[in-house]
């Protein structure tokens, strides 16, 4: 298989897979209706990447990243630096 056909491939499953877990998730409730529509937005947000032959953005990369941290409610770690310690000359 080339990049292409892989590509074409991961679209076809990611598409399938995000409309089946968006059904999936207006028929269910509670804490199953939150699990079935985040993997509704990460399927649909592979099948978006991967919808043309273009490479990945910047942009798109940041739009995921920022999907990431909404929908686990973990805060970004890669973005702030560890606190520096200067210890004290006496």
């Amino acid at each position: 298989m080339d990049k292409t056909q892989i590509k074409q491939t991961v679209h076809g499953f990611a598409t399938q897979a995000a409309s089946k877990a968006n059904e999936n998730a207006k028929s269910a409730t509670g804490w199953k209706k939150w699990l079935w529509a985040a993997g509704a937005i990460i399927a649909g947000a592979v099948a978006w990447f991967t919808q043309s032959c273009t490479n990945v953005t910047p942009q798109q990369v940041h739009a995921a990243h920022v999907l990431y941290h909404a929908i686990s409610g973990e805060p970004c770690t890669i973005a702030k630096p560890s606190p520096v310690v200067v210890p004290t000359v006496k």
